[in-house]
């Protein structure tokens, strides 16, 4: 690169006093230009970052404070400012309005730009620009105080495309290292832009390929419409290309006229799809359909036939403000058959590329409307064929519904029959008519048309004649039936009909009717080529209606397996628990057997009320459910059924007398006819079930059996869920006694883990909330463990509940309470040694203390069990419950097992302490005895020894030996 004369003659004549030439600056330097590496690596798609950090750091590096990068060619008239740090308002307000032109008289940026070489400055006064006056170059060191100035050029191929500029305030020229700085940072700059180019330049491709293959998708989804193509095509040509407006026109068949197909983005001169006009005339559009050759306009306001005043094109230049304008034919065998229009409101021409991509998206139009004309040939040839194995076809899908095949009928009908109205109706076993669908889109009228006898319908009398009844004029023709005058009437016109009957079996299933107003008199009968083809559409809803008939009969059959494998598969999942399977039976007969209620029932354990343990209605499972209700025949249903043990069914309830019960549930739930089925198991009752209906419909043979089905299940899960509790409750107890003996086992010396053992269990396997454990001490008793509910310890809360009242305590601190069997059931079980149940606690006959202890815990039984061994009580166990009224059997004897394993485990522990005391005085006895026969002639060794072990076995704080010498003693050990 190239320096002016200037930069080497102030070059020399200055000293590089600000090249430091420090391994520092080369580092920094290297730094900075590795940091916009890196960000040229990160930022492909945008130079913006990169350009900031090259005017950061040159900024910060050359100490300069201002710096600035600017784009612009020789061949630009104005400079553009991308990036700057430090420069002043008022200049970057030169540049954002197109003020800093290029021309080299001008500024030395300029002057950079078209030469292509470095300039610098040592001192901006005494440049050849300010010598002569530029303004620019004046202002700048005038008016902004600039002196040194740099400028390096961005070159690529030759030709500077911009710049690097930074200033001093003062007389500071660049050094050689800041200036080879700025020239790495230019040539990174460079390549940023390159990259960046080519990175758009890719994406545009990638974009206007993206749009051809969307486009080329839209044509193979939309064979039968060109629509979608055009308004896709329309959306892309404005999107990539950049128009306001885009448009595009078709011709017509015999090339006298064209018509707007398709139109995007014109808000103010209201051209609409549809809108036709003649093919003539010098407007830019017909010119194009009739040349065959596009037309790109640069500015509509400095064409002559703006200037000549045409009404349409200053309509649209200055009502719509277009005023580029690009004109693409849509070419098929060389003939334009339409065009593609693109506007721009600013002028900014269309580019070569531009034409390219609509040329392209002109022949993609072109394909489409071939396309859709060979599709509709096609579809025209073939519709009359299609139409019987379209419906056809939809029979086999819809073997269940008839409903869209009658759908498919009716359009297949209006399609190839001229009509007006037309229906399809159905007859049921009862002989009843009902419409059941009905054409042009007119099946909000369905609801009005309920089900009517046969003699009171238009197919009255149809069913007795031979083929198609034709009316061609019903209020003029003869023999036709009154029921016609009456619609034409409500229609307001006179019309022609047909009616073809559906037959199976010889007997009438349904029927077809088609209308066709006449207007004016003028009778335009069916033809025979109508009543053939109805007919053939009324054979096919009769196959359809008998294949619904027979599918849905597999079906229910096949889902009342289904519900029935379920529900067994719910049993073998929930063993333990017969609410799942409740559930699944409760849900599944509303459904299967067509109830709005179903209930399952039990009989609670006083045998004289019944409640609903599961419930179910149409949507979902019951969270609510009755609340129980006394089992008597006088007063409700279920009570005869509990009695009975048989079934009960009761299809009409309007014609029985109700029960006060039933009478509630007829009028809050619409009742009107139930089924209860008795769960039984070798002649014990275990349940009931329920099923109601609002509909007054008996339940069918099928129905019952089903029920009993259900019933047969809720027996299995019952009887499942019971065995399984009781085996699950034996291993539980099991469990737990193998659990107390291992502690029993692991603590020979200390009983208080066994109680806690005890105690945890006591409340998980008995109906307890709370479990606690009394030890005896001499005339009192104190709390030696407890645990509330789920076995949770709380041995240390209720000795401190219990501290509060205490009397006194054990030397270990334990609090002590007389034994008093008047007062409290602890002390009368331990003093009685006799068990213990208070059955009704609220109701009970109970001391004033344990009234007041059972009100605070809310106590509705309690059992209390003593511990005796060898006629000794040692404690008591207390069971507490707040739900249970009483303890059962099972319970009871678990609870004295519990008992037994404590006295086991405090009898263990006595004999233990007992043998180790014992043991220790024997060992004392030997120690002394060793110490004698160490020391024959001394008995001072002794003397220590037996006080010594006095003072360890007797507890004692001090011991002491003493020897009486004539009248006096003294102590000899101690």
């Amino acid at each position: 690169m190239k320096r002016t004369p200037e930069l080497s003659a102030i070059s020399v004549s200055q000293p590089d006093h600000n090249m430091s030439g420090t391994a520092t600056d080369t580092r920094a330097h290297l730094a900075a230009a590795s940091e916009v590496l890196k960000l040229m690596g990160t930022s492909r798609n945008d130079e913006a970052p990169i350009f900031e950090a090259i005017i950061r750091h040159s900024q910060s590096l050359c100490n300069a404070p201002m710096a600035g990068l600017i784009l612009a060619t020789a061949q630009d008239e104005a400079q553009r400012l991308v990036a700057h740090a430090g420069i002043i308002p008022r200049v970057v307000e030169l540049f954002e309005t197109e003020q800093m032109k290029v021309d080299p008289s001008l500024s030395y940026a300029a002057r950079c730009i078209v030469t292509g070489e470095l300039i610098a400055w040592t001192d901006m006064g005494e440049s050849e620009l300010y010598i002569e006056g530029s303004p620019v170059v004046r202002s700048m060191v005038d008016d902004s105080s600039i002196r040194s100035e740099l400028f390096v050029p961005l070159v690529r191929d030759g030709t500077a495309i911009g710049l690097i500029t930074l200033f001093r305030e003062k007389v500071d020229p660049f050094s050689d290292s800041e200036i080879a700085l700025i020239e790495t940072f230019a040539a990174q700059a460079v390549i940023a832009i390159e990259n960046t180019r080519q990175f758009r330049a890719m994406d545009t491709q990638l974009e206007r390929e993206r749009a051809t293959s969307e486009i080329l998708t839209t044509i193979s989804k939309s064979r039968n419409n060109e629509g979608p193509t055009f308004a896709m095509i329309l959306d892309k040509a404005a999107e990539i290309c950049g128009a306001d407006q885009t448009a595009l026109q078709l011709t017509n068949s015999a090339r006298t006229h064209f018509h707007i197909a398709a139109v995007r983005g014109y808000n103010e001169t209201a051209f609409q799809v549809g809108e036709t006009w003649k093919l003539t005339g010098p407007l830019p559009v017909p010119q194009v359909m009739l040349t065959g050759q596009h037309i790109n306009i640069a500015d509509l306001a400095q064409t002559d036939l703006f200037r000549a005043g045409d009404p349409v094109v200053k309509r649209i230049v200055e009502t719509e403000g277009i005023r580029s304008w690009l004109v693409i034919p849509l070419l098929k065998d060389g003939t334009a058959v339409g065009t593609i229009s693109l506007s721009r409101k600013a002028v900014r021409p269309f580019t070569d590329t531009d034409i390219q991509l609509i040329e392209t998206f002109a022949a993609q139009a072109v394909i489409a409307i071939e396309n859709t004309r060979q599709f509709k040939d096609m579809q025209e040839a073939l519709e009359q064929q299609k139409a019987s194995a379209e419906i056809l076809t939809v029979i086999s899908q819809s073997v269940e519904d008839t409903q869209p095949v009658f759908e498919t009928i009716l359009e297949s009908c209006q399609r190839l029959i001229p009509c007006t109205d037309l229906s399809i109706s159905t007859i049921d076993s009862e002989g009843l008519v009902t419409l059941a669908a009905i054409g042009g889109g007119k099946t909000y009228l369905l609801p009005k048309f309920g089900p009517r006898p046969l003699a009171k319908s238009i197919f009255a009398g149809t069913f007795e004649r031979d083929g198609i009844i034709h009316y061609p004029d019903v209020l003029n023709g003869p023999d036709v039936p009154k029921i016609f005058h009456g619609m034409a009437g409500a229609f307001g016109n006179n019309f022609s009909c047909l009616l073809a009957p559906m037959m199976r079996d010889g007997k009438p299933v349904g029927g077809l009717f088609v209308t066709r107003n006449i207007e004016e008199a003028d009778v335009k009968p069916f033809t025979a080529r109508d009543m053939e083809l109805l007919e053939t559409f009324a054979d096919q809803a009769v196959i359809a209606i008998q294949n619904a008939r027979l599918f849905n009969e597999t079906q229910t059959a096949l889902v009342r397996q289904t519900a029935s494998a379920d529900i067994l598969r719910v049993i073998s999942g929930a063993q333990k628990d017969v609410q799942p399977v409740f559930n699944a039976i409760c849900e599944a007969a509303t459904g299967l057997l067509t109830s709005d209620l179903a209930f399952v029932m039990t009989s609670d354990s006083d045998g004289k009320t019944y409640s609903p343990v599961a419930g179910a209605t149409p949507n979902g499972i019951i969270s609510d459910l009755p609340q129980k209700n006394p089992i008597d025949p006088e007063l409700n249903f279920p009570s005869r059924a509990f009695q009975s043990q048989s079934i009960l069914h009761l299809p009409d309830w309007t014609k029985i007398d109700l029960p006060l019960h039933e009478q509630v549930v007829h009028e809050r739930f619409g009742v009107n006819s139930a089924l209860y089925m008795p769960l039984t198991k070798a002649g014990e009752l275990l349940g009931l079930l329920v099923f109601a209906r609002c509909q007054k419909k008996a339940y069918s043979d099928a129905d019952i059996s089903l029920a009993q089905t259900f019933g047969d299940q809720a027996v299995i899960a019952i009887e499942n869920a019971r065995l399984f509790n009781e085996t699950q409750t034996a291993l539980s107890r099991q469990t737990a006694s193998a659990d107390i003996l291992s502690a029993i086992s692991q603590s020979l010396t200390d009983v208080q883990p066994v109680m806690e053992t005890i105690v945890s269990n006591a409340t998980q396997l008995i109906q307890a909330d709370m479990a606690v454990f009394h030890l005896r001490h001499e005339e009192h008793f104190y709390p030696a463990a407890g645990a509330g509910p789920n076995g949770v310890l709380i041995t240390e809360k209720i000795q401190e509940s219990s501290s509060k009242l205490a009397q006194k305590f054990t030397p270990d601190g334990l609090p002590l309470h007389p034994l008093a069997p008047d007062d409290n059931f602890p002390s009368r079980a331990m003093v009685t040694g006799e068990m213990q149940h208070i059955i009704d606690f609220p109701n009970a006959d109970v001391p004033l203390h344990e009234r007041a202890r059972g009100n605070q815990l809310g106590l509705m039984s309690a059992l209390y069990i003593p511990l005796v061994q060898s006629g000794e009580c040692l404690g008591s166990l207390a069971l507490l419950s707040t739900t249970e009224t009483s303890f059962s059997e099972r319970d009871i004897a678990l609870a004295q097992s519990f008992c037994d394993q404590a006295v086991i485990a405090l009898r263990n522990t006595q004999l233990f302490v007992q043998t180790q005391q014992a043991l220790v005085r024997q060992t004392a006895s030997a120690d002394i005895l060793r110490v004698i026969s160490q020391s024959p002639t001394d008995t001072t060794p002794v003397f220590h020894a037996i006080a010594a072990a006095g003072n360890r076995l007797l507890d004692c704080d001090g011991a002491a030996i003493l020897l009486r010498d004539g009248q006096s003693f003294a102590p000899v050990a101690g």
